[in-house]
């Protein structure tokens, strides 16, 4: 049977806009998506993508070494990841709208 997981295949956009007003650590990021009902990720998935995401310039990543507690990466949203999720955005709701005007056609 064949399946079709949109939140997978949208996820980078997903990533890039979660952090696009405030940065965050991986796992901040993953409560996120989380508690806005765009699904759950483990560390296995998000983790290599915000190295992928980083190794574009899309995000830029400082460690945050706080006096008590563990070190995180955090990242944020570069100039170039803006432009991205702006465009990105916009294709997803073209997209988006031709979808829906086929199924209204049936």
């Amino acid at each position: 049977m064949w399946k079709f997981d949109a939140a997978s295949s949208l996820l980078p956009v997903a990533v890039l806009a979660s952090i696009g007003k405030t940065p965050a650590h991986g796992y901040e990021i993953r409560q996120r998506l989380s508690e806005n009902g765009f699904g759950e990720f483990k560390g296995g998935t998000i983790y290599p993508l915000l190295k992928r995401l980083e190794e574009a310039e899309l995000v830029t990543a400082t460690w945050d070494i706080p006096g008590t507690g563990p070190t995180r990466k955090v990242y944020e949203l570069s100039q170039a990841g803006k432009e991205i999720v702006d465009k990105e955005i916009n294709n997803i709701e073209r997209l988006l709208n031709v979808i829906k005007a086929f199924s209204e056609g049936n």
